[in-house]
């Protein structure tokens, strides 16, 4: 039995170390009394033998289900890389249809407004957007024709641009 210096509390318990009052440490009691029971710890849990794992040679073969967050991620990568491809020859034919419709068409007195106009930025920004379009497409697609496509559009509506109209 403890007792509690503080508070005067006796608590039965042994294993008990502060007091639940006042938090004091708990002292051993000088009054034992044998009639209280202890609190006993009891092991309710049956003996388990250890894992053992068998070594064959064997191969499992996956299931449908065990691949189908494997599956998933596959499409999404396959869709992914869709759009990487594509994505390049649709800025650069943008690029081009841009090019014929304003720049070529457009008469500009000098070239400072030629260089400000929005006609202008948003061609710079068509080709600068195929353009990174296309390497992004070139490094990670799989069928690179149309990166290399669009680079050549791009390329040819950029001597276009350079060479002046008579």
């Amino acid at each position: 039995m403890k007792h509690c210096p503080k508070c005067n509390v006796d608590y039965p318990d042994d294993t008990l170390e502060f007091c639940l009052e006042d938090g004091t440490r708990l002292i051993l009691s000088a009054k034992n009394n044998p009639t209280i029971a202890k609190t006993a710890v009891l092991n309710n849990f049956p003996n388990q033998s250890p894992i053992e794992f068998k070594t064959s040679n064997e191969t499992i073969l996956q299931t449908k289900d065990t691949n189908k967050l494997t599956n998933i991620k596959e499409k999404v990568t396959h869709q992914g890389f869709k759009i990487i491809e594509i994505a390049p020859i649709v800025l650069a034919l943008t690029h081009n249809y841009w090019q014929w419709l304003y720049l070529n068409n457009s008469t500009y007195n000098n070239t400072i407004s030629f260089l400000t106009s929005s006609h202008f930025i948003v061609w710079l920004l068509l080709l600068i957007s195929g353009a990174i379009s296309s390497i992004i497409a070139l490094k990670y697609g799989k069928n690179k024709s149309f990166a290399i496509t669009s680079l050549v559009i791009l390329a040819i509506n950029l001597l276009l641009s350079i060479v002046p109209n008579k």
